[in-house]
Formats: structure tokens, sequence, C-alpha cells
């Protein structure tokens, strides 16, 4: 048993060896990294077996068809046995400290379920910029204000993820989404003012693209049900709530292959 486990899913990502090389390059040295090809056509490319042979830490998987990040996520999850739980994302990067930085505060405040940080934004023309959120985002949260905690700069207790289920497993965008609208009903969260993480802006991502990105109408609708989804479980009981946030298991069957 590690006491991290860094989950990174990707497809067909040019970035994907830096971000891998940001999570082995850590200070802290007791976490597990999974990588998870999601059936990417040049997955002979990575040459995964050369690369990272030698080092324990890491292990990789492929699924047989490809389903998505969020869903591929879920799947993992089942397979740790950690403490804290770490998303990092294949065309990110994160800082040297940041699993010792994160570990050390999470340690200390034991009622903290999930913890952010502030990053760097990095555009396609190089320029770059501090991004920071709130430091008491479920306070912002419920005064209205949504885009509170980057998904990408979070560590999470396994037990919140235990209670919570994951992400939506019917979803190829925005399930963080509406992972933070579950989470604040139950959870805690703080983000940290130091930044320890380098989020990219690409074009060809989920967030990035005209499709699916950030104000595109198909992320937009179904941050709308989820949030009519949220209205219905403040309504529950606190027992009724708590069957009822365990998010639905992933509607699509699909297997994965441990590689390395």
């Amino acid at each position: 048993m590690s006491k991290i486990a860094v989950i990174l899913t990707h497809y067909e990502d040019s970035h994907l060896d830096k971000a891998v090389q940001s999570i082995l390059n850590q200070t802290c040295r007791d976490f597990e990294l999974h990588i998870v090809d999601d059936c990417s056509p040049s997955f002979a490319k990575y040459d995964y077996d050369l690369k990272w042979k030698n080092d324990k830490r890491v292990n990789i998987y492929r699924s047989d068809i490809n389903v998505g990040t969020y869903r591929l996520k879920n799947a993992i999850l089942d397979k740790l046995d950690c403490e804290y739980v770490v998303y990092q994302d294949s065309d990110d990067l994160s800082s040297k400290n940041r699993l010792e930085v994160q570990s050390d505060y999470l340690d200390n405040a034991k009622r903290i379920d999930l913890l952010g940080s502030a990053f760097y934004t990095q555009f396609a023309d190089g320029q770059m910029c501090i991004s920071r959120r709130p430091t008491y985002p479920k306070l912002i949260y419920w005064l209205g204000w949504r885009n509170v905690i980057l998904h990408g700069t979070c560590m999470l207790r396994r037990s919140i993820l235990s209670v919570l289920g994951g992400f939506d497993g019917t979803t190829r965008i925005a399930a963080d989404d509406e992972f933070f609208y579950r989470f604040f009903l139950i959870g805690n969260a703080r983000n940290i003012q130091k930044p320890l993480y380098t989020r990219r802006v690409v074009e060809s991502s989920l967030t990035g693209s005209s499709a699916t990105g950030y104000l595109s109408k198909k992320r937009l609708d179904y941050k709308c049900e989820a949030e009519n989804r949220l209205a219905e479980l403040k309504k529950m009981g606190k027992k009724q709530r708590l069957r009822e946030m365990i998010n639905k298991k992933n509607d699509v069957e699909f297997s994965l292959e441990k590689i390395l």
C-alpha cells in the first residue's frame, strides 16, 4: 500500500512524457502512479515498457475501447488501496513538491477532505499567469460561484471517494463539476494559495475545444442537469441523500489490460 495514488488518464497526448515525469520527480516518494490509456490508436509509440519498466511505482493499463476519462477513473478507483488520491491531467504538470505539500497539509487537517491549490496557466503562445481559487471554496460555492477548485490540483481522501462513488460514469465531459456538486453537500475543502500545478490551455482538449469547452452548449446543458439533481438532493433527508449521492456506475462495459 502506498500513501498516495496518482491517476493519469490519456488519449493521444503529446505532453504525456512531461506530465508523467512531473510526478516521478516528486520530492515525496510514497506514491504509486496509475497511467490509463484510453485506447489510443498510436498506443505502441509510447514505449511504456522501455521508459518506466524499472520504476515499481508505475502501473500502466489500456482500455479495450475508448470510453472517456471519467469512466477510466472510476474503474481504477476500485483498484486502489491508499490514503489519498490525486488526479493528474495528461497535458499538465505538477510542481516538484506538490504531493509532499498537499499530503503534509491533509495529515495535519483531519477535517479537510479535499485540498486544491493555486496554479499556473500556460497559454498556447507560451505566456503564463498565476491563477488562484478561494481559500474557503465551500463558502464561496454556496454563495453561487461555481468555479472554485481546479480539478487537476486536487488531492482527496480515499474515504470521501468511497462515500461519493467517484464520477458520473454516463458522460465524457464536466463530470468533475457534477462531482463537486455532490462533494460540497458532505465534504470540506481548502485551496492553498501556493501554485503547485501548471495547467496548459490546449485547444484540442475537452475543456479547450469549441464543442466541449467551458462555454460550449454541451457542457452548459450538462451543468444545468447536474444543478437540478443537486436541488433534489438538498430536499432529501440525510440518510436518503447519502443513498442517492452514490454515483451511477459506468454505463459502458469495457476492460482494462494491465501493461506494466
